[in-house]
Order: C-alpha cells, then sequence, then structure tokens
C-alpha cells in the first residue's frame, strides 16, 4: 500500500516566525527523518520563502508554495542577480547612482526613470526594480525572487495605485493575474485569474478560493493518498473546502481562549471561533499538545474528537555546558516580545532578585510585536532601573538560540497563557532550571515544582525569589535541577516522538 502523503498547511514561512512555524517546521523535519512523507504547504506570496525556509532549517523541496507551484518554479535553485547585469538596463548610455547601500537610481538623459532596491542583506543583488515616467510617478515594478528570477509585476494607475498584478513563470510568461480595483480609496484585489493551466484559464473571486483549488489539485496528484493538517486558524475554511483526501484534521498551538482564568469555558479567541462554532464537523480530528487541554475542549465540544499530539520534538546535546561554562546569574527569556507573554513580570521577577544578587542580568531574545511595545518595554526597563541587567536580543535563529541557551544558568517564561511551552522543552534539552508562571496547559512533564524549577502562582513573587536565588548561587541545588531538566527531555526526543505520532498516523489515517 502506498504511504500517505501529509499536508501540513499554513500562511506562510516569515522572517519573523512564531511557535506555530517552529512547530511545524520541527515536524517537517522529524517526519523526513522517520520516513514519513510529509510536507509543508503555504498560501501566501512570498518572494523570500528560499531564505526564510533555510532560516527555520527547511529543504525547500519539502515545502510547497501556492504562488511558486503555479509559477512552476519549485526546483529553481539560488543564483546571484547583481543589478549591474539588468537586461532592461544599457549602462554605457544610462547613469547608475550607487550613493545608497539600499537602493540605486537610474537615470537616462538625467532623467530618472528607475529604482533599484537591494535584496536584505546582500550586496548589490536586486530586490525591486521601480520603474518612472517622465512625471517621477510610478509605471511597474519588478518583484525579484530571492533565489535571484523576476517573480512578479505591479502596474500602477496614474495615481499611483497598484492595478494589477501578474505572476510569471521563468520564461517570463503570466501564469497567474490578479486585478484589482479602487474602493473606499484602496486599491483592493478583486479577481484572481489563473491563467493557461493545463490548457485552461481559471477565474476566482478570492484567493482562498485560489488556495482550496490549489489544495484539490496537490490531492488529486497523490490519487487521494492525503492527509490534509490545518495549523492556523487562517486556512481552517479552505481545508474545510478541500475534497478527496483520506483524512482532514485541525491541529492547535495555542490556548484557544482569551484568558486563562475561566477555563474550560471562557470566551473564544475570535480567530477560533469560525473552526469550534462551524468547522469542526469538517474536521476528523482535532490535535492538541496536552491533556489538559484536550479534556477541556472535549467537555465543551462532546461531538467533536480530540486528541493529543507532541507539538514538539528536540535533539538531544552529546554536551551540556556546566555551570562554571556559562554567564553567573545570567537569566534569558525566549519568546516574543507582547503583552499577552507577559515580559513585564520577569522584568519584576528581576528586579526583586537583584536586591539578593546585584550582579544579575537578564536576556531576552524574540521580535517584538511592534515598534512602539518595544518601545515601551525599554522605558519600563528604565524606570525600573534596569538598564545594565537587561540585554534584548535580536529573533534568532536555531543556532543563535541554541547559544543563548549554552550561556544561560536559568530560563524563565514568564507567560501563564501558553498551549504548552515549547522554549520550556528547548530549556530542558539545554539543561537549563526552568521557572515558569503557572500555566494550565504545561504539564509536569516539562516543569515540576521543585524537581527541575518552580511553577510561579500570581505577584507578589517574593517567595519565590529566595528558591530562584538558590538555584544561581548553590552549585549541588543548579546540577541537581539541571540534571532533571535533561532527564525530562528525553520524553520529547525523535525516539519518543516518532512513536507517538506513528500511532496517531496508524490510528486515524
Amino acid at each position: 500500500m502506498t504511504a500517505k502523503v501529509n499536508l501540513f498547511v499554513n500562511e506562510n514561512l516569515y522572517a519573523f516566525n512564531s511557535g506555530t512555524e517552529h512547530a511545524q517546521a520541527r515536524r517537517i523535519r522529524a517526519f523526513q527523518q522517520l520516513g514519513i512523507p510529509a510536507y509543508y504547504v503555504t498560501r501566501n506570496y512570498n518572494r523570500f520563502l528560499a531564505r526564510d525556509a533555510a532560516n527555520l532549517n527547511l529543504d525547500m523541496q519539502t515545502v510547497i508554495n501556492m504562488y511558486d507551484y503555479f509559477q512552476g518554479t519549485q526546483t529553481t535553485r539560488m543564483r546571484k542577480q547583481s543589478l549591474h547585469d539588468l537586461a532592461d538596463f544599457n549602462w554605457r548610455t544610462d547613469h547608475l547612482d550607487s550613493s545608497n547601500p539600499n537602493f540605486s537610481l537610474v537615470q537616462k538623459a538625467g532623467r530618472q526613470v528607475a529604482r533599484i532596491t537591494v535584496l536584505p542583506a546582500t550586496v548589490g543583488l536586486v530586490n525591486e526594480v521601480i520603474y518612472n515616467d517622465r512625471a517621477g510617478n510610478p509605471t511597474r515594478r519588478e518583484n525579484w525572487d530571492w533565489r535571484g528570477f523576476l517573480s512578479s509585476v505591479d502596474r500602477f494607475t496614474p495615481d499611483g495605485q497598484v492595478q494589477v498584478t501578474q505572476y510569471l513563470n521563468l520564461a517570463g510568461d503570466p501564469v497567474l493575474e490578479v486585478n484589482f480595483m479602487v474602493k473606499d480609496g484602496i486599491s483592493q484585489p478583486t479577481i484572481w485569474e489563473l491563467k493557461q493551466y493545463h490548457g485552461k484559464n481559471y477565474r476566482f473571486a478570492t484567493e482562498d478560493d485560489l488556495f482550496g483549488f490549489f489544495l484539490n489539485e496537490l490531492i488529486r496528484q497523490n490519487d487521494g493518498q492525503v492527509n490534509l493538517w490545518s495549523e492556523r486558524r487562517s486556512v481552517d475554511r479552505a481545508v474545510s473546502q478541500a475534497q478527496g483526501m483520506t483524512g482532514r484534521y485541525a491541529i492547535l498551538h495555542e490556548m484557544h481562549t482569551v484568558t486563562n482564568t475561566d477555563l474550560p469555558a471562557g470566551t473564544l479567541y475570535a480567530g477560533y471561533q469560525d473552526l469550534f462554532e462551524a468547522l469542526t464537523p469538517a474536521f476528523d480530528t482535532i490535535f492538541v499538545p496536552s491533556q489538559r487541554q484536550r479534556a477541556d475542549l472535549q467537555s465543551r465540544y462532546p461531538k467533536q474528537n480530540f486528541k493529543v499530539v507532541p507539538d514538539t520534538v528536540v535533539t538531544l546535546p552529546q554536551h551540556v555546558p556546566a555551570r562554571d561554562q556559562r554567564i553567573p546569574g545570567h537569566l534569558l527569556v525566549l519568546g516574543r516580545l507582547s503583552a499577552e507573554k507577559a515580559p513585564e513580570l520577569a522584568l519584576q521577577l528581576l528586579a526583586l532578585i537583584r536586591n539578593y544578587l546585584p550582579d544579575v542580568t537578564m536576556e531576552f531574545m524574540g521580535y517584538p510585536s511592534s515598534p512602539d511595545y518595544l518601545a515601551q518595554f525599554k522605558a519600563q526597563v528604565q524606570t525600573l532601573g534596569l538598564g545594565e541587567q537587561v540585554f534584548i536580543s535580536k529573533y534568532g535563529d536555531a543556532k543563535q538560540v541554541q547559544t543563548a541557551l549554552r550561556r544561560a544558568q536559568v530560563l524563565i517564561n514568564p507567560s501563564s497563557h501558553e498551549a504548552f511551552g515549547m522554549q520550556l522543552v528547548e530549556g530542558l534539552a539545554a539543561g537549563l532550571p526552568l521557572i515558569t508562571m503557572e500555566n494550565r496547559y504545561t504539564p509536569n512533564a516539562v516543569v515540576e515544582d521543585g524537581i527541575n524549577g518552580y511553577r510561579l502562582q500570581t505577584l507578589p513573587f517574593n517567595g519565590a525569589v529566595p528558591k530562584i536565588v538558590q538555584i544561581l548561587e548553590d552549585a549541588q541545588v543548579w546540577q541537581k535541577m539541571s540534571q532533571a531538566s535533561l532527564k525530562k527531555a528525553q520524553a520529547f526526543d525523535l525516539a519518543n516522538f516518532g512513536t507517538v505520532w506513528q500511532e496517531v498516523l496508524a490510528d486515524k489515517v
């Protein structure tokens, strides 16, 4: 019997990815190692897909993007497209002004005819070519893929709004065209037209309609031997409408309610209302990361089938730095800087610990939810007088995250609104004692109070602070908790991950 293909469906891969994308990418890599056919399927147009996949350690052969698919560019290899090699310009007569490292201006007979922007984090590679009319207005914008080919072209109205976007194959022919109309003063897409796909033209009213067609094509090409998995709530409806697959499932990565104080009932996040209130009959099973969340959802929606699967998998290191090989008194907070993650609680905890250990430091690694929030957070650091104790590191790739874990002595999770806590499992594999806010869905298998760390209840933290100080000061206590974390990490290694998933696939699909 032919092995079924697992298509895990998401919006996109991003420059800054959330736990959802990280969990999905790890699952794809793990399935590869286990010999289970699996692909990371995305909807959104993304010229930087190859870069973003590499940042998540994903092989592009395991990524299927809708636009990439219809453009026939899935297997295109990277080549460097220098602005000096663009065929549209004659550098003998055209003048190139490259005084700015981020863009160059093309002038012909003293008039600017184009502006060429540079691919981020490169030198002189083409990102966009924006052509200007005699009045300096944009008429056409060429959008170049990270891999070095012309991917799409935007054409503008006289007042500078997008009128049509054409997505090109490698020969430069339009294979997909999106037309725009101005509504309420804003240019908005109205029609998606797939051109000469297997000799026919197809028109769609929305991108999700096109996405549904695309998913059906993937299912058809695999003779229906497909398990379709929805990873994000924004793609649930398109997945629910796909046809001809063997099984259809949804995976949850987050807590499903707005607050964690009124569970198992409570107000659903807006993004979850469609899934639970309208689409559940379309899904054979909804998978969650913890038994407690499964029980909460099962009691609320008794007619739906809920099951548990691991949300992450870790590689156990051959060597973990000893306590004296790490930065003394260094605490790490790993995750997005945003209000729902409550990083301000970590600051308050740090301020109390500093009363005992003046040299304590705390590092925050993760991307901010917005520039305004980052500014607000930095202001709070200064208000608390923690400017010399707090370090904010930029969002890092897997290697940079591992480096941060290896230099810390304790991992802090200030959020009480987690569906599991992927960053805590990372801490286990790094041999770190863990301090977490009490969380309904983070099990003792991850953080066991007094064994490999502590679970903090609510403010004030005064009672917990001496315990954290003891971890930092007492080598024996740190070593005992570090070993306990490493032992717990074994439950999340590839072998155990594979055992659970093989049982799920055998049972359900």
